[in-house]
């Protein structure tokens, strides 16, 4: 069974299919509240013995298996075959209601759920729930306060690996490797490279509800939106100036230096 593409065994509730018997029974546990296996090292409790066992990798630094190719290395060997798949150009797994194709069975049953509404993975601390086990151990960082990752240059701490290498490529390094196509600028994450380009653009696909207002961008029309409300959510630490904007603020600040950059033209 193993070696086919066959998945006889339904689960009754969200219409995954398993090989065997023995994996649906399994896979039924996440429908139960019950978490019998708990982390001897911060009381993390999981469903099964195997979500334990994943857990407690994040309390090692130990990574012993590594990519031949690129030399990534892993906690697992698991891990450490799941990346092979990235030096490989075959996608032989087609989504039926998209283009979308991928390189193994596990992201196409991922991938689906973006074709519907269910989120099967909730988080037991808060009422989040998530349509791969990927958001949600993303998203249960923000119940923990521990910060292990940190910085080697400004001793900033981090909840995942991923945020401090982040912050070291954006902080601590004036490399710009995303470049505009149709100007001199760069930058530093494709994020930001992706904001620069809405000024190539007369595109305002954002409308305000409220007044005719239209822009380029969802942060911008949230800015906007401020205008139609009292908040004032920016406050001068200097006195009881606050204002709807961040540029607002950082305008007013002038008034407690002795910097005066606005000069007449006209005398001294």
């Amino acid at each position: 069974v193993v070696h086919t593409e066959e998945r006889p065994y339904e689960c009754d509730v969200c219409e995954v299919g398993f090989k065997t018997q023995a994996y649906l029974k399994s896979h039924m546990k996440i429908h139960t509240e019950e978490r019998p296996f708990a982390c001897d090292i911060c009381g993390s409790a999981f469903k099964t013995s195997e979500g334990l066992r994943h857990h407690q990798i994040v309390h090692t630094e130990d990574r012993p298996y590594e990519c031949d190719i690129c030399g990534s290395t892993f906690k697992t060997q698991t891990y450490l075959k799941n990346h092979m798949v990235v030096h490989s150009e075959n996608r032989p797994f087609a989504c039926d209601l998209c283009e979308f194709t991928c390189k193994s069975t596990s992201t196409l049953r991922t991938h689906m759920y973006v074709h519907t509404e269910e989120r099967p993975f909730e988080c037991e601390f808060c009422e989040m729930a998530f349509k791969n086990a990927h958001g949600l151990r993303i998203h249960l960082v923000v119940h923990n306060e521990e910060r292990p990752f940190i910085c080697e240059i400004c001793d900033l701490s981090f909840k995942l690996k991923t945020y401090l290498q982040n912050h070291t490529s954006v902080v601590h390094s004036d490399e710009r490797p995303y470049s505009c196509e149709y100007c001199d600028s760069a930058f530093k994450t494709t994020g930001n490279l992706k904001t620069h380009m809405l000024v190539h653009t007369d595109d305002k696909p954002y409308q305000c509800e409220l007044c005719e207002y239209t822009c380029k961008s969802a942060s911008y029309l949230k800015g906007h939106m401020l205008v139609h409300t009292e908040e004032r959510p920016y406050q001068c630490e200097f006195c009881d100036y606050s204002s709807k904007t961040l540029a607002s603020l950082g305008k007013h600040m002038i008034v407690h230096t002795d910097e005066r950059p606005f000069e007449c033209e006209y005398c001294d």
